[in-house]
């Protein structure tokens, strides 16, 4: 089975390598981007993490127009923010799971697997 494929956009360049390396470190094919134009190769991946203050963007528009788009609709997208009302921001953007920062690694690893697994069992059942 082949590594499952994530692409992590979040402009602070520290928090990106961390992301990437826990998830590196637990077996997934990483792309880490700094800037949201990245988002352009969004159907070539199984989950996109996103921050939702990037430069010049925020995720919960990207999210927005991956949610309504047919080639991309059915990608599970995590917001990450720093901001309280990260939640709000993440249902109304049609996230499939957000994080508050800062997180603990275990609840991150544990979301990532939950989120990964769910978007497997969809497919699964709509085939």
């Amino acid at each position: 089975m082949a590594k499952p494929k994530i692409l992590v956009i979040e402009d602070d360049r520290d928090c990106l390598e961390i992301i990437t390396y826990i998830l590196e470190h637990d077996g997934y094919d990483v792309s880490g981007s700094l800037k949201a134009k990245a988002i352009k190769t969004a159907r070539n991946f199984d989950l996109i993490i996103l921050d939702e203050i990037l430069v010049g963007e925020r995720g919960s528009n990207i999210c927005k127009t991956l949610k309504t788009n047919p080639e991309t609709a059915h990608i599970p997208v995590i917001l990450i923010s720093a901001l309280y009302q990260v939640g709000d921001i993440a249902g109304a953007c049609q996230a499939d799971a957000f994080l508050s920062k800062p997180f603990e690694i275990a609840v991150f690893e544990k979301l990532i697997k939950s989120v990964l697994r769910e978007s497997r069992s969809d497919l699964v059942s709509t085939q």
